[in-house]
């Protein structure tokens, strides 16, 4: 079973043994599609009685796009019981490929789609405090009832509404000032 590193270690091979032209998060988010979207698939990898060879051929034929390494890395994953963490280690892969292009990966989490103007706003502020060119990939929660919040990282910025009102309740609950 996988621990809780595995996403990154993972996300970490995967990348090192891929070949340039391959772009590694396109194909695991093609494959990931393919598993939310046909759970039969992710049974059928995970099913042990079935032959290594028998997944691998239904792996092509499923993911026909696809490089020999994702198909041989997802099955890799199926046989570790990770790909259960399949989101984590894109979100790792998108972290690799952002790092080799001395950029940062922003996980920005809005209650409304944002904007192409205030999302630019967004990775010009991010840039600025950072020093270093900023992707930006998007999220909406309506829960968050208005305002951002910003994951880069361990690094969380909250600027929700619900996050305000979350640290209001917690400040008349405390007393403190």
């Amino acid at each position: 079973m996988a621990n809780i590193q595995s996403p990154n270690i993972y996300g970490t091979a995967y990348v090192d043994a891929l070949p340039e032209h391959v772009n590694g998060v396109l194909e695991l988010q093609a494959a990931s599609g393919l598993l939310q979207d046909a759970p039969s698939i992710s049974s059928y990898l995970l099913d042990r009685s079935i032959h290594t060879d028998d997944k691998a051929r239904a792996l092509s034929i499923a993911l026909p796009d696809a490089s020999d390494e994702t198909r041989h890395f997802i099955l890799l994953l199926a046989h570790e019981g990770a790909l259960k963490n399949l989101e984590r280690i894109i979100k790792r892969t998108k972290e690799i490929y952002a790092e080799r292009e001395d950029r940062v990966l922003a996980e920005v989490t809005s209650a409304v789609p944002l904007m192409n103007d205030e999302l630019t706003n967004i990775a010009n502020a991010l840039h600025a405090r950072l020093g270093k060119a900023v992707l930006v990939e998007t999220a909406v929660d309506e829960t968050l009832h208005g305002g951002i919040t910003v994951r880069i990282n361990d690094w969380f910025y909250d600027a929700s509404l619900r996050g305000r009102m979350e640290r209001l309740k917690q400040h008349l609950a405390t007393g403190s000032s």
